[in-house]
């Protein structure tokens, strides 16, 4: 018999381990403020398309290219996280854009959630999910500074924490004027 919570701990180390991979070899090259953000899905529409198709595709996890010239990443990542649920109550989306605001991007991973959710990469085979996991990695969330952003409602959202629940998706729309 299979130990479940060593594998689930063995799992998360690969999580933490994976995303200061892409960290420390890129980095983000391009922040956002929240403004910067939204303004962003205001003049591009073609990012919120390709978020869009991407949730539809049901592709895990997306890195964003900060720079086609200096290469790195942008602080926010395109997730699909079916098996959390609907994410978005108003169009009953499965999948959002993430806004990483929190500076602190290499550790404090005991006060972060990684998104999506770890039995999105458990439902692949035993051999397949370390595949899937490396190519699609969870992005860790500070619910207390991110924000998460759904391309079809075009709407900026925070989150919560709940010590019963867990991380929740806030469906209170966040005026952006920063």
């Amino acid at each position: 018999m299979v130990n479940m919570n060593s594998n689930l701990n063995f799992f998360d180390a690969q999580v933490e381990k994976n995303w200061l991979n892409y960290i420390n070899l890129d980095g983000i090259t391009k922040r956002y403020s929240a403004k910067e953000f939204y303004e962003e899905m205001q003049i591009d529409p073609s990012e919120r398309v390709r978020a869009i198709n991407l949730i539809n595709s049901k592709v895990l996890s997306t890195l964003t290219v900060g720079s086609l010239f200096k290469g790195g990443f942008t602080n926010y990542f395109i997730i699909c996280d079916p098996a959390y649920g609907i994410i978005c109550e108003k169009c009953n989306s499965y999948g959002a854009i993430i806004l990483l605001l929190d500076q602190n991007l290499k550790s404090n991973f005991e006060n972060k959630i990684f998104l999506p959710a770890t039995e999105n990469y458990i439902n692949f085979s035993t051999d397949l999910y370390w595949l899937i996991l490396h190519h699609y990695p969870a992005i860790p969330v500070n619910y207390k500074t991110d924000y998460w952003y759904c391309p079809y409602c075009n709407e900026m959202h925070g989150f919560e924490y709940d010590s019963d629940y867990g991380l929740m998706y806030n469906q209170d729309v966040v005026k952006i004027l920063e």
